[in-house]
C-alpha cells in the first residue's frame, strides 16, 4: 500500500512511542519547577561568566528531558571538560546525590583563551588539556556549581558543591549506566561562539528534592489555612458580640 494512502486511512493521527521498561518518573508540573530553577541558574550563570571573562556571555535554558544515563554518557565525546558535583540537603542520601556538567569543547576553548589573555574568539585544538588549562577551568567549575545553589533557594534550601573535573567521558563512573536521570541543556553564546552545556541530575536525587518541596509547600499551606480559619473565627465571635 502507498504510505500517503494509509496515512489518509488511518486519519493522520500522530502516535508517540513510550518504552514501558523506563517509565517516566516526573510530571510535566515537577519538570517545570525544574526548568524555572534552571532558567533562573542561567541568567545567573551568565553574570558569572561576564563578570569572570570580562566579555558578554548568554547562557540560556533550552531543553529538559529524562533519559538513562548510559544514554547520556555515549552522547558525550571522548574528550570533554566535564565537572563532578554533589548535591547536599537534610535528609539526602548520599549515595544518589552527584550531579554532573558537561560544557562543549568550544565553549571551553573560548574561556581559556579569553583567561589567558586572548580575545575570546576560541582557538581550533584537539588535543589533551594541560595542566594549566585543566587548572583554569577547575577555577572556574568552582564558582559555576555554587550558584546552582541561589537558583533553588526559593524552592527549596540545598547545596552544590564542586568535587572534580573529568577529562575522559568513557571514564567517569559517578552515576549507573541504567539509571535515570534528567538533562537540563543550556545554550552558551560568546562573541560568535554558540556552544552548549548540559547538566544531569540522577532521578532519585531529583525525587528526594521535589518531595520536600512538595511537603514544605503543604506544611506552608496549611499554615496559612489555619492562619484563615482563626481570623474567620474571631470575625464570626465579633459579630456574636
Amino acid at each position: 500500500m502507498d504510505i500517503d494512502t494509509a496515512q489518509e486511512e488511518t486519519g493522520g493521527k500522530k502516535v508517540k512511542d513510550y518504552d514501558f521498561r523506563t517509565p517516566k518518573r516526573f510530571t510535566k508540573e515537577q519538570l517545570k519547577i525544574v526548568s524555572s530553577v534552571y532558567e533562573n541558574y542561567s541568567r545567573i550563570l551568565s553574570s558569572y561568566l561576564t563578570s569572570l571573562l570580562r566579555l558578554f556571555v548568554e547562557v540560556e535554558c533550552v531543553d529538559i528531558e529524562e533519559q538513562r544515563y548510559s544514554e547520556f554518557n555515549n552522547a558525550l565525546p571522548d574528550l570533554v571538560m566535564t565537572g563532578v558535583g554533589e548535591v547536599r540537603f537534610t535528609g539526602a542520601n548520599n549515595e544518589n546525590n552527584t550531579l554532573i556538567m558537561d560544557i562543549g569543547r568550544n565553549v571551553t576553548n573560548a574561556i581559556i583563551e579569553r583567561l589567558l589573555g586572548g580575545t575570546g574568539d576560541g582557538m581550533e585544538i584537539d588535543r589533551d588539556f594541560t595542566e594549566i588549562e585543566l587548572s583554569l577551568m577547575e577555577n572556574v567549575m568552582k564558582g559555576v556549581f555554587p550558584h546552582m545553589s541561589d537558583s533553588w533557594f526559593n524552592y527549596f534550601e540545598l547545596d552544590v558543591l564542586f568535587r572534580k573535573l573529568e577529562t575522559n567521558s568513557r571514564l567517569m563512573q559517578a552515576i549507573a549506566a541504567d539509571d535515570t536521570v534528567v538533562i537540563i541543556m543550556l545554550d552558551v553564546k560568546i562573541k560568535d561562539i554558540q556552544g552548549s552545556a548540559s547538566i544531569c541530575i540522577p532521578a532519585v536525587c531529583l525525587e528526594e528534592v521535589i518531595k520536600k518541596i512538595d511537603s514544605q509547600y503543604s506544611r506552608n499551606l496549611k499554615r496559612m489555612n489555619s492562619a484563615g480559619d482563626k481570623e474567620r473565627r474571631d470575625l464570626v465571635m465579633q459579630y456574636l458580640q
